[in-house]
């Protein structure tokens, strides 16, 4: 069992033993699903950094994060495909997942489904 799985199954076991009652019906059901949040946020001097976060016990964790010179705004689709990429290994087959982003993610081929993409040097 890869280590991804197990920390999977400690997470959504310690929520499940949380309730006085083992979970049933839907609220059993939103403790399987993965959120993950993606921003776009000022970081250092004149550097940008695009981030996931998992969401867990109401606060967001970090997972992955690229960093580039330059002032906060846009990064290239290719950009959130690759990070999008890159966490997608660290979730188990079978989860649920849902990804929130702002109005950076204004790209649709993220939308349609896997794709998978090697970064050019300038976009990195």
């Amino acid at each position: 069992m890869s280590d991804n799985l197990r920390r999977y199954r400690a997470i959504r076991d310690a929520l499940t033993h949380a309730y006085p009652t083992p979970p049933t019906g839907n609220l059993a059901r939103h403790l399987q699903t993965v959120v993950l949040v993606m921003d776009g946020s000022g970081v250092g001097r004149g550097c940008t950094a695009l981030m996931i976060h998992v969401v867990y016990k109401g606060r967001a964790l970090p997972l992955a994060w690229r960093v580039r010179q330059g002032p906060k705004g846009h990064f290239p689709e290719d950009l959130h495909i690759a990070l999008v990429d890159l966490v997608s290994e660290l979730i188990p087959a079978g989860a649920q997942v849902v990804l929130l982003g702002d109005g950076e993610c204004d790209g649709t081929r993220l939308q349609h489904g896997p794709v998978r993409t090697k970064l050019s040097p300038a976009a990195k």
